[in-house]
Formats: structure tokens, sequence, C-alpha cells
């Protein structure tokens, strides 16, 4: 895709974070969802005539599974367990195999810090250099729940673009945020309503063996992964 554009082409780049344990088809169509706003297929839901949205050309995601340093005590604290950082990324990959624009940003002992924003501009300084005469701009994605909690509209401008995914109980709060502050579209969006679908819940079903609910929420290959090979198995 990127080898076909035109020298000077704006280029968004997806920088989506998380725990993905696992990675769910929710977190999928939210990467899929925000990449038709960015390049202009589907109109986010806080653009007008006054203050449009000038969307890019072209659109690749990178996904960062967090640190299993961070992640493991959290859920130990529930009494889960983590899948190791390694495996998050396998199944990221699995999960996204019919999106080629889509990448996890794997840390192979090349120096990248983990769990920060280190990695993702790595990442983006190595695609500038392979591609010197394209422009890529960073879209932080978020989910409402986590932009609520954070105030994250507060922190969105030129040099910090955010692009959020509604969620049940959490988008109206993001909608009215948007209504009382100015807002450029060209530096925070709002995209549609997602299916509200956690990690926890996706862990549970996998423990109870439950097929028919899990089919709506991981891919096939995911699903057999962690069948297989996960901790989440029927106690």
């Amino acid at each position: 895709e990127l080898d076909a554009l035109t020298p000077g082409s704006l280029v968004a780049v997806l920088a989506y974070r998380g725990s993905f344990c696992p990675v769910t088809c929710a977190h999928v169509q939210s990467i899929v969802e925000a990449r038709e706003i960015l390049v202009g297929n589907q109109p986010p839901a806080n653009s007008d005539d006054d203050t449009p949205f000038h969307p890019y050309d072209a659109c690749v995601a990178l996904v960062q599974a967090n640190a299993e340093g961070w992640l493991a005590p959290k859920l130990k604290a529930s009494g889960e367990d983590c899948l190791t950082r390694a495996d998050r990324e396998l199944l990221i990959e699995r999960a996204t195999s019919n999106q080629p624009w889509v990448a996890p940003l794997v840390r192979r002992g090349d120096g990248f810090k983990p769990n920060t924003a280190d990695t993702h501009e790595a990442a983006v300084a190595y695609l500038t250099s392979c591609y010197p005469s394209l422009t890529f701009v960073t879209w932080w994605l978020n989910g409402a729940d986590d932009v609520v909690k954070y105030k994250k509209w507060e922190k969105a401008g030129e040099n910090s673009r955010r692009i959020t995914m509604g969620r049940p109980g959490d988008t109206e709060a993001v909608a009215a945020a948007i209504q009382q502050t100015p807002l450029d579209p060209n530096h925070f969006l709002l995209g549609p309503e997602m299916p509200d679908v956690s990690s926890t819940k996706v862990r549970a079903l996998l423990r109870a063996r439950d097929d028919r609910a899990l089919t709506d929420m991981l891919h096939p290959a995911v699903m057999a992964w962690c069948y297989e090979n996960s901790p989440y198995q029927p106690r």
C-alpha cells in the first residue's frame, strides 16, 4: 500500500496500546473502524462543515501489548493468570492476518523500551527512513472508557492526535466533552460505538468452553490457540 503512494502523501499511523489478554474481535474492529475514518471512508461523529476533518491518503496500525511487569500483578490481584507478551503478540498477528496494514510492535532485543512511546516512535522513524517521501502522522487509538477515565481529550493537539472508539456507557460522556471543549477534529476524533466485549469476560468464557459465545468474540485462530495453550482452562 505504501509503495503505491505518490511523494508527499500523508499516512496516518494508528498507535494502539493495551493488554490484549487475549486480543478480541472488538479490538480488531476498533482498528478497522478507526482506519475507515482516517482515510475518509466513514465520517467521524465530530466533524462538520465549519470544522471539517481532512482525511489521510493511507493508514497503517502499530499494536503494542503492555509489558508483563505491568499486566501480571494486575491480573494476579484478581486471581487471573497473564499470557506472556510474546504470546499476546503472536495472537495479535493471527487476529489481524486479514489486515496486512496492521503490525504488532514486537520487542526482539532491539533496544526498544517496553510499554512506552519510545517503541512506537522508533517504529515510525523506521517507516520514515524506508519511505522518506511520505509524511507519517501518529494517531493514538483508545476506547471511550479509557478516554473518560483520564480525560484524554484535554491532551489532544497538534502533537498528540487521538481517535476514540465508543464504548457503551462512556460514549455519551466523550460526546459531551466535545460539545463543551472546542476540539479540532484534525486533533481529536470520535468514532462509532464498539461491541461491549472485554478480555476479562473472554477469559471466563474460555474456561467455560463456551464455543457459541466465543465465536463472536475471538478470531478462530485465537480461540483455537487459547483452547490449546492458554492458562484459561476448565477448573
